[in-house]
């Protein structure tokens, strides 16, 4: 697993610590102090400098390309609390941009803002923290990281980051002041919780006496206890926190107990996080590496907000939706391929079908022509049916009506078949020519003929004086239909039915032999005397 590493440096020395990622946070490896006092005396030292002692360091120790955090200081920064009206998050970043450019004296257009949020304000709005830093010790701080070959990635402020450290410690909502003293500087943050709320940086007086220190100190954490009251609206802090050791803190302990009548309590930044055995030695002052290891625990561990110069916030970025779009044309194009290849299949089950039917319908047409004569001739035969009689039953039925013989006497019929030509229906026609004893057994005849429902038609009758005995000469057009043949059966098949019954009643009914009585010699003969 690569290194990590953080570096910090002020006027009088750079702080080096290097680390690894773990499960459960970050293990230092090593921590190093390297002076950059100038031995001409000067009071300051340029950025070349730290470079080439960052350099050195990092060739002989095999750092090079390793991740790097850079710490800033209160002192580099411009650094106000702000209130934003309601706004989506996404909105935020601009915002504070915006407020920060009414508020801030220096800030630029170029200039990197950051921010962390405090909650919410009365109104809906955010509370957040916001801090900017030049653009030209931005760069410098990259010219450094790039001349010893580190990997610039994080530039974070000072107080935020040792602030990370607590994040886990102290999760309650209690108010401290978190102390940090650096070789020229303090760092005195007040805290809500692991949440910076209030940071201030203070300079440090040049003596080295502990006493002017904690009495110079005494009254700038007054005056940043009262600063942080009026912004929280008179809340106050109850418990103080210096990150440092008892060999060389503990006067300082002692006198802000007993200035401030408040709990103070010494904390090695060290014992919070895991160290391995590659660190031989501690670093003399440990609580001036409160801030890199705040760093570096926040980079592995993720649990706390921090301001970063490098990389800060702003409004997210519209989705690109280009994968959307080229999905969604990918789908359709596959849809459309799916439906061309479907009416492609289904064009090609049609053209069969269409082949099939049409060698269908050619032979079924072939059937045709070969069955219309048949058809022709079945419906003649239809035809013959509808129109057919039955000419002995009408013989029979005419017979019935005519005269006796020694009254008309018939010498010439002629039977024909009418057929059905359109609603007019089928039937038989008889025609027939005799000889009647007088004219009135001729109208007889046709009145018992239309009787019966036949239709009779006569020319009349003539005298015939050469006949021997009928002297009256008749011509009778007899037609009959159907219906009038459905009665003539109807009616012969009562007679017929009448007969039956009749010759049932005339046979004896006896169900056993009885002797016969013995004939008459008379009936034995055969014959009635």
């Amino acid at each position: 697993m690569s290194r990590l590493v953080a570096i910090e440096w002020d006027a009088k020395e750079l702080r080096v610590l290097a680390g690894r990622k773990r499960a459960r946070g970050v293990a230092i490896d090593r921590a190093w102090t390297i002076s950059l006092l100038p031995a001409d005396g000067a009071t300051t030292v340029s950025d070349s400098e730290v470079a080439t002692k960052l350099s050195e360091l990092v060739q002989k120790e095999g750092l090079a390309r390793s991740e790097t955090l850079v710490a800033v200081g209160r002192s580099s920064i411009e650094l106000r609390f702000l209130s934003t009206p309601p706004a989506p998050p996404e909105e935020l970043a601009d915002l504070v941009r915006f407020q920060a450019l009414r508020q801030f004296t220096t800030l630029g257009d170029d200039w990197p803002l950051d921010y962390i949020e405090l909650g919410k304000g009365t109104d809906g709005g955010t509370n957040v923290l916001a801090a900017a830093i030049s653009p030209e010790i931005l760069k410098q701080t990259q010219s450094v990281c790039q001349a010893a070959q580190l990997s610039l990635k994080r530039v974070a402020l000072r107080p935020v980051a040792a602030a990370n450290l607590l994040a886990k410690r102290h999760a309650d909502e209690r108010c401290r002041m978190l102390i940090d003293l650096l070789p020229s500087d303090a760092d005195l943050s007040v805290l809500i919780g692991p949440q910076v709320i209030f940071p201030r940086t203070v300079r440090l007086p040049a003596s080295l006496d502990p006493a002017i220190q904690s009495k110079s100190l005494v009254g700038e954490i007054r005056r940043t206890m009262i600063a942080a009251q009026n912004q929280l609206g008179g809340r106050r802090v109850d418990e103080v926190i210096i990150f440092g050791d008892g060999l060389h803190h503990a006067a300082v302990k002692g006198t802000l107990e007993k200035e401030l009548s408040l709990e103070v309590q010494l904390l090695d930044p060290f014992s919070l996080v895991e160290v391995t055995s590659e660190l031989k030695s501690m670093p003399e002052f440990p609580g001036t590496f409160a801030p890199l290891l705040g760093m570096l625990e926040g980079e592995c561990s993720q649990t706390a907000e921090t301001i970063d110069f490098l990389s800060p916030r702003k409004r997210p970025i519209p989705p690109n939706k280009r994968r959307v779009y080229v999905l969604a044309a990918a789908a359709i194009l596959s849809l459309v391929a799916s439906f061309a290849m479907f009416l492609y299949w289904e064009l090609g089950n049609l053209d069969t079908k269409i082949s099939s039917l049409s060698n269908e319908l050619r032979r079924t047409k072939d059937d045709a022509i070969k069955l219309k004569k048949p058809r022709e001739d079945v419906a003649q035969l239809e035809k013959f049916e509808v129109g057919d009689i039955t000419w002995l039953d009408a013989l029979d039925a005419l017979s019935r009506k005519m005269p006796s013989s020694k009254e008309a006497r018939v010498e010439e019929l002629v039977a024909t078949s009418i057929q059905p030509v359109g609603e007019r229906p089928g039937g038989g026609q008889l025609i027939v020519q005799g000889l009647a004893s007088e004219t009135g057994v001729i109208n007889r005849m046709e009145v018992q003929a239309r009787s019966h429902g036949y239709n009779v038609s006569g020319s009349g009758a003539k005298y015939d004086a050469e006949s021997p005995d009928l002297k009256w000469r008749f011509k009778e057009d007899f037609k009959i239909f159907p219906e009038q043949m459905e009665a003539i059966a109807a009616e012969r098949a009562a007679e017929e039915k009448a007969k039956a019954e009749k010759q049932e009643k005339s046979q004896p009914a006896a169900s056993t032999p009885v002797s016969a009585p013995a004939k008459p010699a008379a009936a034995a003969k055969g014959g009635v005397q």
